[in-house]
């Protein structure tokens, strides 16, 4: 893993609490005790806005892979919750259950299998706030050097030296 993504990833961080744990954790007790009650429609948008917020604010910073798709599940949940909880989106009677259900699939499926697929981070911080609009994103393991990123393959290094590519 590379270092600079590390140190900016806040998954890894004590904030992972306050922004993906706490606002889980209360999804998941408001659930369970106060079903088909108005709690759930203020605790589920505000926890779900919180955590989508958070994702997509990790994707920004550090490229974090699934932060790019969790980050608009939770808040595209967050609004399906509030208008399910206001009524606007008529669910039926078990409407909470399959929302909880959807979360439940959705979330470790959108945190696991883009990561499987293209690494862990998308680009490297550093690269990517670069006064150099070519500066390298970053792909695969989030380095250059293991050949993995269209960038060490030569089309682009020939693009950053004025060429046109491969020919």
């Amino acid at each position: 893993m590379n270092e600079t993504c590390t140190h900016v990833d806040l998954v890894g961080k004590r904030a992972a609490v306050l922004l993906w744990w706490i606002p889980a954790s209360a999804l998941l007790l408001s659930g369970l005790f106060a079903q088909g009650s108005w709690v759930l429609g203020v605790v589920w948008p505000s926890s779900l806005v919180v955590m989508g917020g958070a994702c997509l604010a990790n994707a920004r910073g550090c490229g974090r892979v699934h932060c790019y798709f969790t980050g608009p599940f939770f808040l595209l949940m967050a609004v399906a919750s509030l208008f399910h909880g206001l009524d606007l989106l008529p669910l039926g009677q078990r409407g909470w259950e399959s929302l909880g259900l959807a979360l439940l699939v959705g979330t470790p499926i959108l945190y696991l299998l883009p990561e499987r697929l293209w690494g862990r981070y998308r680009r490297v911080p550093n690269a990517a706030m670069s006064a150099d609009p070519l500066a390298p994103p970053m792909g695969g393991s989030g380095n250059a050097a293991d050949g993995n990123s269209a960038w060490t393959n030569g089309h682009f290094a020939a693009h950053r030296r004025g060429g046109h590519g491969r020919r």
